[in-house]
């Protein structure tokens, strides 16, 4: 009967030492075991993967001279000495991300926790390692790229600034010489054609200056959300014609047609709309050189009114349709052909956007392009 029981007891231990050791050998992390010498006693499979030892390489060498980083050694046996003189130790039963040496001389993060235990008047100490490198430079990668993109929102922010101080610095003088050109302008009967040709010039751009200073300043006023907008009903059949009749006057190039305007209620902030209408208009007269016609149409769908303008030009490249009410943006192609800042079309957008409305473009290069935006029809 003793011998039954023992035999047992034998059986039951070797399969529990048999399934320890499987564990430690298939375990999911890198165990390794030393001493209060720091020798080393267990290296399991998964460390001889993570470090590059083979396990009859390491068995029996101090762990501070195989896969503890240099800078770190003394600090490692300080530690050790510490704990054996005060029964504390600062790494122990935490989990701590820090550096390991590998084989071939590189360091790599790894994720650690020790726990102690002691066998008879010895101190035997388990460290869990796993590799923890991959997901470090995943975590780097997203701290740079947060970082330049914050570094990207500074010198947005600068920027806006720095337009935004410029324009209104340049408003004033402008202002000032643009009068003193129209009193010379009421004062030039006596003068030859060329000089009223000069002033009449002079006239001309300084009012093509300032249309782009307040474009400047509707981007600062954008950018800070401080663009705001007087809205009232409107007949909308009846504001465009009038709009578009005063765009005929200052399009001479080209003949606007209006070829269906259909009535709707819309509620919007007059000046801004037609600022959009305008510059839609401006834009077909531009990139349609040697062309005579821009079409206009004004079209119920759903609930919304559906305004269209199309040119016969130059049109825009399929891939880059869906940038250009971006800001400052430019398509490559045309910007030396044609000046501008890119901001027109960026307004144009934000405008109709805080009408409550849409704004889309189609095109094809070398036939030309069509603009829409939509607006909230009034019930």
């Amino acid at each position: 009967r003793y011998s039954l029981d023992r035999s047992d007891s034998l059986k039951t231990i070797k399969q529990s030492e048999s399934r320890l050791k499987t564990f430690f050998q298939r375990g999911p992390d890198a165990v390794i075991i030393i001493n209060e010498n720091q020798e080393i006693l267990e290296w399991n499979s998964k460390a001889e993967l993570i470090f590059g030892y083979r396990a009859n390489e390491v068995i029996g060498q101090p762990l501070s001279e195989t896969i503890i980083p240099h800078q770190y050694r003394e600090a490692h046996i300080k530690g050790m000495q510490h704990f054996l003189k005060t029964g504390e130790g600062p790494v122990l039963n935490k989990t701590l991300e820090l550096t390991a040496l590998h084989k071939t001389g590189h360091e790599f993060y790894i994720n650690l926790s020790v726990s102690n235990v002691k066998l008879g008047n010895e101190w035997v100490f388990i460290a869990f390692l796993s590799d923890i490198s991959e997901r470090k430079k995943t975590e780097e990668a997203l701290i740079r790229k947060e970082a330049e993109l914050l570094q990207v929102k500074l010198q947005e922010e600068r920027k806006d600034e720095f337009i935004s101080i410029a324009s209104h610095e340049l408003k004033t003088p402008l202002t000032t010489i643009k009068a003193y050109t129209q009193l010379a302008m009421t004062l030039s009967d006596g003068c030859t054609p060329v000089v009223t040709q000069y002033l009449q010039k002079a006239d001309e751009y300084a009012g093509k200056l300032n249309d782009l200073i307040n474009e400047l300043l509707d981007v600062s006023k954008i950018h800070a959300g401080k663009l705001r907008l007087t809205q009232t009903e409107v007949e909308m059949d009846s504001f465009l014609s009038e709009v578009l009749a005063s765009m005929q006057q200052i399009t001479p190039t080209h003949t606007i047609s209006l070829e269906k305007n259909e009535p709707a209620k819309v509620k919007i902030d007059s000046l801004r709309l037609e600022q959009v209408i305008a510059n839609l208009i401006s834009n077909a007269a531009k990139y349609s050189p040697g062309k005579d016609q821009i079409i206009v149409n004004a079209v119920k769908k759903d609930d919304a009114l559906v305004v269209s303008f199309t040119d016969f030009g130059i049109g825009i490249p399929k891939e880059k349709l869906s940038k250009i009410f971006d800001r400052f943006y430019r398509v490559d192609e045309l910007s030396q052909e044609f000046s501008g800042l890119g901001i027109g079309l960026f307004i144009t957008s934000e405008i109709v956007k805080q009408h409550g409305g849409k704004i889309w473009a189609e095109s094809k290069e070398g036939e030309g392009s069509t603009f829409y935006f939509s607006l909230p029809i009034v019930s």
